[in-house]
């Protein structure tokens, strides 16, 4: 499972080494979603509805105090396939939230938590700890396949400040 990821984010690191720093936070993102497939998503996740995301969504939320004074996100559903969260609301793409189960709810609910902040070290330590709870992940195990693929570490890849 490691051999294969590292071959990957060795890859795109090669492909990406000369751009512009614009794209850092493209790369940055691209290593997340490796490690997520790899790490994080199941062959057969465990059916979401709308109704039971948004009850994550307030849970998690109320139990950090109801960060940034802020009512929890509204979770919507969209068509297509892409899936964003931010304070404004998080979106959830019908067929991503079928085929990952609630890994892509968390995903999602972790930007927010985070301030939006990318793809970067928070994020995933966020989305970690997210994980460990509602998932019932092994946190030591995921952090540490964070910290070997340096999503952990600041990087002049990650342009979230």
């Amino acid at each position: 499972m490691l051999t294969g990821l590292k071959k990957a984010l060795t890859r795109i690191a090669e492909l990406y080494r000369d751009t512009p720093a614009r794209y850092g936070s493209v790369l940055l993102a691209m290593k997340v979603y490796l490690w997520e497939a790899v790490c994080v998503f199941s062959d057969s996740p465990q059916p979401v509805d709308r109704e039971s995301a948004q009850s994550v969504v307030n849970q998690e939320w109320c139990s950090r105090g109801h960060p940034y004074g802020l009512p929890a996100p509204q979770v919507r559903m969209e068509s297509g396939t892409t899936c964003w969260g931010r304070l404004s609301g998080i979106h959830l793409s019908s067929s991503m939230l079928k085929r990952f189960g609630l890994p892509i709810v968390l995903h999602e609910l972790a930007h927010p938590l985070a301030l939006n902040q990318g793809h970067g070290p928070e994020f995933i330590r966020v989305y970690i700890s997210l994980l460990a709870k509602w998932c019932r992940m092994d946190e030591a195990m995921l952090l540490g396949l964070a910290r070997v693929d340096e999503m952990l570490e600041k990087t002049a890849c990650d342009t979230s400040e």
